[in-house]
């Protein structure tokens, strides 16, 4: 026979502990949509190459060492992603990587060359591969 000394008292006031689909929404909708921007950031481009190349003047090689900073970016900052996670809580990643991540791609919208553009791109890569949770 169970203790019943454990088990709450049916008259207690105790705070609900279960949190339903409704309550859980709002924040699964905002991280969904942090998910979303970040890939949207990696992918947008190639749809655009055929316009950018012609805009710029550049051929299929240079047009395609775009891709290669935005990934040379995303490696590096992978590389010292435990060593960032480790001194800011989740919040503060989420807030930083995503504030980063407004500048940059603000950075690379108003370079008017070839140069801003590349490295508007490699800090675009450099916030991307900061992750969203702690080692």
């Amino acid at each position: 026979m169970p203790n019943s000394s454990n088990l709450p008292d049916a008259g207690s006031k105790q705070p609900q502990l279960q949190k339903t689909f409704r309550d859980q929404l709002p924040p699964l909708l905002l991280l969904t949509s942090i998910f979303f921007v970040n890939f949207l950031a990696r992918i947008v481009l190639a749809p655009l190459m055929p316009a950018v190349e012609s805009d710029l003047g550049l051929g299929h090689a240079e047009a395609g060492s775009l891709f290669l900073l935005v990934s040379l970016g995303y490696f590096t900052t992978l590389l010292a992603s435990g060593f960032i996670t480790c001194r800011l809580t989740h919040k503060q990643t989420i807030i930083s990587s995503n504030i980063a991540l407004g500048f940059a791609l603000l950075f690379t919208s108003f370079s008017t060359g070839l140069w801003g553009m590349r490295l508007g791109l490699i800090l675009v890569g450099w916030r991307q591969g900061i992750p969203w949770k702690r080692p």
